[in-house]
């Protein structure tokens, strides 16, 4: 059905990304208190390494989206030198 409806699918990818920055933002901030018992420090370290590595992908890929929204709602941009 989405298929059908590019803008449709364009704002659930768009909300679904959002979500995921939402979660890895609750993951990054709790990481060392969760995790502290169970990984020596080094691994903590690790883990929020790894969590800044994706939800900089994540914000890439909305703010990408947000751009093919605004594409398929007819915005224009103009070519900059």
């Amino acid at each position: 059905m989405l298929r059908n409806h590019p803008a449709a699918l364009a704002q659930l990818v768009a909300d679904h990304l959002a979500a995921t920055l939402v979660g890895l933002r609750d993951s990054y901030r709790s990481a060392r208190r969760l995790l502290g018992e169970q990984l020596s420090a080094p691994e903590v370290d690790q883990v929020l390494v790894a969590i800044e590595a994706e939800g900089a992908q994540t914000a890439e890929m909305a703010r990408q989206v947000g751009l093919v929204a605004e594409a398929l709602a007819g915005k224009h941009w103009r070519p900059r030198l």
